[in-house]
């Protein structure tokens, strides 16, 4: 997988994107955590009337069973205890309720104002990014050797405009019919720098075996 161009420039700026999109998630997670925090602080009365609420019915409610065991007016003395011990249960539970509600609250604020412009940000920037690595990943694997040159030149002369094409040749198609190199080589660059590749480093030939030199003729002896 080709993730960046082989060109340094725009290497350089897919990095820098790169690194501010990361930076830009980083930035806006943290402050999505911020304001989650934040908010939460407002469950802090409904946490602390709960947990007062409970205590107090708690202790309603032992004092009523505790009355309830005084011979003859047990029962009617209870009956008070017990009706504030159920009025603080139930004004624990609305503490409860707010608490709940708070925190909801926190996470669905936090999680919107983390994403939107995170989401935002990358349907622009993420899509692109992809299109450039399926390209470049799928066009690198033609560029293995100078022969290959001669299918980014077509290319060319099909995706590059007119303008482009005929500040490399006025005659692009026959120059690639009679296989000029050097034009070939130029139309090769334009549709290659599209996909951020450089061309092929060309093939090195090994040199022709020097062949031995040929046997002195013999001598004759005394001459």
């Amino acid at each position: 997988m080709k993730l960046y161009a082989d060109a340094t420039p725009r290497f350089a700026t897919q990095l820098a994107l790169d690194a501010l999109l990361v930076g830009w998630v980083v930035l806006w997670i943290w402050v999505g955590n911020t304001v989650h925090d934040g908010t939460m602080e407002l469950a802090g009365p409904g946490e602390r009337t709960a947990a007062s609420a409970t205590s107090l019915s708690e202790s309603m409610g032992d004092a009523g069973r505790y009355l309830e065991d005084v011979p003859l007016v047990g029962g009617g003395i209870a009956a008070p205890f017990e009706q504030a011990s159920d009025a603080s249960q139930a004004l624990a539970d609305a503490g409860e309720s707010t608490v709940r509600a708070v925190e909801r609250l926190a996470f669905w604020l936090g999680l919107s104002i983390a994403v939107i412009p995170i989401l935002v940000v990358a349907t622009r920037y993420v899509p692109g990014r992809v299109r450039f690595v399926r390209e470049a990943t799928a066009a690198q694997r033609y560029v293995d050797g100078p022969a290959d040159l001669e299918l980014f030149a077509l290319r060319a002369m099909a995706h590059q405009p007119l303008s482009v094409l005929g500040r490399v040749t006025d005659d692009p198609v026959g120059a690639w019919r009679r296989g000029d190199a050097a034009v070939v080589e130029r139309l090769a660059r334009l549709e290659l720098a599209q996909h951020g590749l450089r061309p092929p480093a060309p093939r090195r030939t090994s040199a022709p075996p020097i062949p031995p030199p040929p046997p002195h003729p013999p001598t004759a002896a005394g001459s």
